[in-house]
């Protein structure tokens, strides 16, 4: 029987995610059930080493979070988005060095504590300059302060006059594997990570179109398998079922995050 691991989300919004008419508090905790649930779900698939749980500890306002932490883009295209918001990914993640990672602000370390909590997720609003929302990309950080924290921002994207526009169950899983160490897919351009190392995101293209079609967690593909990069699974849905989800040597994302999982249950 596999030992028991417990990873306790603290999720922290700021307020002007509650902004529009239809979207209350009750919603956005539903959703952060939601995607605790579908986080768990992803990791007990990956994980072979610990029986992996993910829990809501709390969902709590926090003001002045979207000055500190929101990026007001200018009116550009959501193509042109993604685009700054994959450099600005990069330019936070530093490489996925722990030693360069953002250090937690001391108010949103306190509330961590308090709370009981081993991972902090912050929710704001993705906005153009002239206020509107801008909906259809996603755009998330994750952040580890050395020992004593673990963070992650997810820019979490909200439509007016609907429940949520696009509560992505895949987003938590993605931030928690930069926090293990994971890498997005090897390559050049938007979404793609040229370091070497064998712990890379894996996607696959088609080899008619030339096209992303299919990604692991880490990837940055429109249909994403619930699984971390692993040459020895094929899980990809029909056509691509003998494709592996992975390359040995470098993208063998699944032996990062079981050599890492309980780091986010604050195990060091």
């Amino acid at each position: 029987m596999l030992p028991d691991l417990e990873i306790r989300v603290l999720f922290c919004y700021s307020p002007e995610v509650l902004a529009d008419t239809y979207y209350n508090f009750q919603h956005l905790q539903e959703d952060n059930q939601e995607i605790c649930f579908f986080t768990q779900d992803i990791l007990r698939r990956n994980i072979s080493t610990y029986n992996v749980t993910v829990s809501m500890v709390n969902t709590i306002k926090v003001d002045n979070l979207q000055t500190q932490y929101s990026i007001i883009y200018p009116c550009l295209t959501h193509k042109q988005v993604d685009d700054l918001a994959f450099c600005t990914l990069q330019q936070s993640m530093q490489n996925n060095d722990p030693s360069k990672f953002g250090v937690l602000p001391t108010h949103l370390l306190r509330l961590k504590n308090a709370n009981n909590a081993t991972v902090l997720v912050l929710q704001v609003v993705l906005c153009d300059v002239t206020g509107t929302r801008v909906t259809g990309v996603s755009a998330t950080i994750g952040i580890r302060s050395a020992r004593e924290s673990i963070m992650c921002l997810g820019r979490t994207l909200f439509a007016r006059g609907v429940k949520s526009s696009y509560i992505d169950p895949t987003i938590l899983a993605h931030e928690l594997g930069h926090l293990m160490g994971c890498r997005h897919p090897y390559g050049t351009g938007t979404g793609f990570d040229n370091t070497l190392g064998n712990n890379h995101g894996h996607c696959l293209v088609d080899y008619n179109s030339g096209k992303v079609v299919l990604g692991t967690i880490m990837s940055y593909a429109k249909t994403i398998t619930p699984y971390y990069s692993n040459p020895y699974l094929f899980a990809y849905p029909p056509p691509y079922q003998n494709e592996p989800c992975g390359l040995a040597g470098l993208s063998e994302a699944y032996i990062t995050v079981n050599n890492n999982i309980q780091k986010l249950a604050g195990i060091f």
